[in-house]
């Protein structure tokens, strides 16, 4: 925004994120905004198990399973999207970069939520509404698909997806 002299706090909903982008910018603005947003949450989740074992042999097991890992990086880009200190803590709702980092963690819920952000998206035309459905059955889709998703082989994910909706509701 700013290189084309606009400052999305003070325009639109005021957000950041890739939907006011793409209504203050145009869509290839938002889509651009949505794909980084999206990448800065799944890179992170991706590359943190093998680069711990590139850097360090069976560093990935360090804390427990591989999961605490790779949701320890989803946590950390998912709350430095919302909230960043270069922008004063003012990040934006964390759609996109949580859809980053779930699609790496569980891809199958996260499949469905997707499905339900477009379907949703096309009955309402009203975004904030499809990202929520979105999140609710994200975990509604965890909590059915995993055998005992509460089990200390399944919670780091399982906390991560429940907490992160709490804080995509909040936002």
């Amino acid at each position: 925004g700013r290189a084309r002299g606009v400052n999305l706090f003070t325009v639109g909903s005021g957000n950041i994120g890739a939907t006011n982008a793409a209504r203050v910018l145009g869509r290839p603005f938002g889509a651009l905004v949505f794909v980084l947003d999206f990448l800065k949450g799944a890179v992170p989740v991706a590359c943190a198990v093998p680069l711990a074992e590139a850097l360090y042999p069976g560093s990935s097991t360090a804390f427990g399973q591989p999961d605490v890992l790779r949701v320890s990086a989803a946590a950390l880009a998912f709350l430095g999207h919302l909230f960043p200190v270069y922008l004063g803590f003012r990040g934006g709702k964390g759609v996109a970069t949580g859809a980053g980092t779930v699609f790496v963690l569980a891809p199958g819920p996260a499949a469905l939520a997707v499905l339900t952000w477009v379907v949703v998206l096309f009955v309402s035309r009203i975004v904030s509404l499809a990202s929520l459905a979105a999140v609710t059955i994200l975990v509604i889709a965890r909590l059915l698909s995993t055998p005992a998703a509460f089990s200390s082989e399944n919670l780091p994910v399982t906390l991560y997806l429940v907490i992160g909706t709490g804080f995509v509701v909040l936002k």
